[in-house]
Order: structure tokens, then C-alpha cells, then sequence
């Protein structure tokens, strides 16, 4: 993120980047104080990581990345993932496995943004479990409930297994679920710019989803802000908020 993990471009963050709920909200809520709250804070976050933004890039090869696009399909910035950190986070807290049914990963070779691009051709096909964590990157979320996240599953390790799977007429496979939580928490994204980012994509399917049920300015505002301390915004990066 800041550099493009694969490409090594570099994006352009700061503060006049982010209108964030552009398009998702009606005007009457996007004017509203605690939305223009949401902009300035994430603006500020992470202008403020931008600046400081360092990756070992040794570690490249280690790292599974997915574009964010845009409404008209630009390319707005890429995630990193560590995925040694990953499986070891997975070891040290003894994980708990689960069955992912197949259709809940696209068809095989369809070109969607969320397939990944990246991963590196494989001679000998791993039979170990995937990995996968809710999809914030795509805004398929947008259109399940909150507690079911885990239907709508992004691979962050063993897009291969899947493929192979779904082709040998497989009904489902192994996985670990690693929630938004559990990647900001134990560093498993490649930098914390990637946590604040997709931490940021999440806060606003949060503020989408509650203005659907709001019929006037008032009760979106009341909710929006009941919400604050709870968002990601709070919980994890309101140290690099500037005064």
C-alpha cells in the first residue's frame, strides 16, 4: 500500500483523496457533521500513515495482494497480506477449521476484482486449508447482513485450492476465517497504511447499512454516531487522528 506491492508504483494519499461516502449516501446524509467527522478523521489517518509508511521489501514474496477499484473500475490502491504471519497467528491460537461451501467463491477463471492476480505459479498443489477473511475490498458486502460476512468470504491464501476444487466437482473445503479484528490486531496485514485502509472500507459498508434503514437526517445522524466509538476509526487509529 503507498507502493504498489506488485507493480512498485506509488499512489497518491492524503487528505484531498477522500471523499468517502461519494455516491453510497444521499446528499441530505452525506452533509451531515458526523459524516464530514468520518471524512476529516480517515483523511487525516492516513495522510498521517502515508508519511510514515515503510514496508520491508524483502518480504514481498511472502505477500498476498488484491486491487481496490473504484465505481468505474480504476485502481484506487492494493492490500497486502503476510501470510506467514498469518499461519503462525493461525498455529499459536489454534483456529478453529470450518467448511466453506464452493459456490462462495466465484467460477473458475472468472475475471472478477476479487480474484487475486499475484499469487505465484505452484508445481506441487498444497492440500492444507485455506485462508479467507470477511471481503471489505469489493463491496460485495454490502449486500449481506453483518452477521453473515462469513458467506461472502475474500481468499487470502489458497485461490489455487480453490480453483482446483471447484474443478474436480467439490461440494466444499477446509478453511480458516481470520475477522477484520484479528488482521489489525496481530499485524497480519503487510503495513499498518493496509489495516487503516481496509479498516476504513469496513466503517463505511457500516455507515451504508445503517442508512438504509433511516428515514430522515436525524435518526441516520443519532445511529452514525452511536456507531463512532465502536468503528474501526476509534478502536484502532485515533492515535494518528491530527488535532
Amino acid at each position: 500500500m503507498k507502493l504498489h506491492y506488485t507493480d512498485r508504483y506509488l499512489y497518491k494519499l492524503d487528505d484531498s483523496f477522500f471523499n468517502l461516502f461519494s455516491g453510497l449516501l444521499s446528499k441530505s446524509f452525506e452533509e451531515t457533521n458526523i459524516i464530514q467527522t468520518f471524512n476529516n478523521e480517515w483523511a487525516s489517518v492516513v495522510t498521517t500513515l502515508s508519511k510514515s509508511f515503510h514496508v520491508d521489501t524483502s518480504m514481498i514474496h511472502e505477500v498476498f495482494t488484491i486491487d481496490r477499484l473504484d465505481y468505474k473500475g480504476d485502481l484506487l490502491y492494493d492490500f497486502g497480506f503476510n501470510i506467514e504471519k498469518a499461519k503462525r497467528y493461525i498455529s499459536d491460537s489454534k483456529k478453529e477449521l470450518f467448511k466453506f461451501h464452493l459456490i462462495q467463491f466465484g467460477e473458475i477463471n472468472e475475471n472478477l476484482p476479487f480474484v487475486y492476480q499475484h499469487e505465484k505459479p505452484i508445481h506441487t498443489l498444497r492440500r492444507d486449508p485455506i485462508i479467507v477473511a470477511a471481503d471489505y475490498v469489493t463491496g460485495r458486502s454490502l449486500q449481506y447482513p453483518e452477521d453473515m460476512l462469513m458467506d461472502v468470504p475474500l481468499v487470502i491464501d489458497g485461490n489455487h485450492r480453490v480453483s482446483y476444487a471447484k474443478e474436480q466437482g467439490y461440494d466444499s473445503i477446509a478453511s480458516y476465517y481470520l475477522s477484520l479484528d484479528e488482521l489489525i490486531q496481530n499485524d497480519i496485514m503487510l503495513s499498518r497504511l493496509d489495516s487503516a485502509l481496509l479498516a476504513q472500507a469496513a466503517d463505511i459498508i457500516k455507515v451504508v447499512r445503517l442508512s438504509t434503514s433511516c428515514n430522515s437526517v436525524s435518526t441516520f445522524e443519532s445511529r452514525v454516531t452511536n456507531y463512532y466509538e465502536s468503528s474501526y476509526l476509534f478502536k484502532y487509529f485515533r492515535d494518528c487522528i491530527s488535532n
